[in-house]
């Protein structure tokens, strides 16, 4: 009976401990965790995506794969630089089995458009007449794109102006349980709640993409700072090691 005890015990115990959040944080001082593709590179203290020239790619990928099904939320926030007039950045999250090598095209595709299985927050600074939303005064907005389409699902201008050159800060928060998103920009949130179409795979990338075209624009990350909260026990496991502690605790004052 006592070993039966032991074990539940150590069940209890083990499962508490794997129950731990993941904080990455990195400030691009090093390329040691990063996998640069096409145009991009990590130099100078930031991720590059793009240079100051017409029709590049670029994507960087944070050297790990993450499996989500230990995770009910992350969370994200990065600095970014976008000094031009085209095309924008994307925050996105593939599918492993893509690869750290993925890279997507240039222009309007923003390095992201024809990744499979996967899910991007754009940060889109030129008009792409054919599926960027319509605007009044400034194009720059923020989107959800899905498997490596580039029309966003839902788009938001409540934005800064992106790409004056300065120094902006994103955040974004994903209930992976829920399949729900938030975005912020500086003090404008973007997107609120939002719920994405259920995703058919766990282990991921997490990284970055950008392009340029026809015109073109400075463009690097910063300061990625990344939060993994771990999915709650049920409660049936905490009741169950309460319950044991509980029986030895009385135990023991028999005794």
């Amino acid at each position: 009976m006592k070993k039966i005890i032991g074990f539940i015990i150590c069940f209890f115990i083990l499962g508490v401990c794997n129950a731990k959040a993941l904080v990455i944080n990195d400030n691009f001082d090093s390329s040691a965790n990063w996998v640069s593709n096409g145009d991009a590179a990590v130099k100078l203290g930031v991720g590059y995506l793009t240079e100051n020239e017409m029709f590049q790619a670029g994507s960087l990928w944070y050297n790990s794969i993450f499996d989500l099904t230990k995770y009910s939320t992350f969370k994200v926030t990065f600095d970014f630089v976008l000094d031009g007039s085209a095309d924008g950045i994307t925050f996105s999250v593939i599918d492993a089995n893509n690869g750290n090598n993925a890279l997507g095209g240039s222009g309007g595709y923003l390095g992201y458009g024809g990744i499979p299985n996967s899910f991007a927050v754009e940060f889109d600074i030129f008009h792409n007449i054919e599926w960027d939303p319509i605007y009044t005064n400034d194009p720059d907005h923020v989107g959800i794109d899905i498997n490596g389409s580039v029309v966003s699902i839902i788009s938001s201008t409540n934005v800064p102006n992106l790409n004056d050159g300065a120094l902006h800060t994103a955040t974004i928060e994903f209930d992976i349980i829920h399949n729900t998103i938030n975005v912020t920009v500086d003090n404008f949130i973007s997107i609120s709640n939002y719920t994405l179409p259920e995703l058919n795979f766990s282990n991921v990338y997490f990284g970055f993409t950008g392009a340029t075209g026809a015109d073109y624009a400075i463009q690097y990350v910063d300061n990625f700072n990344l939060n993994l909260s771990p999915v709650p026990l049920p409660s049936s496991v905490i009741l169950l090691g309460c319950g044991v502690l509980s029986l030895i605790g009385i135990k023991k004052i028999k005794k």
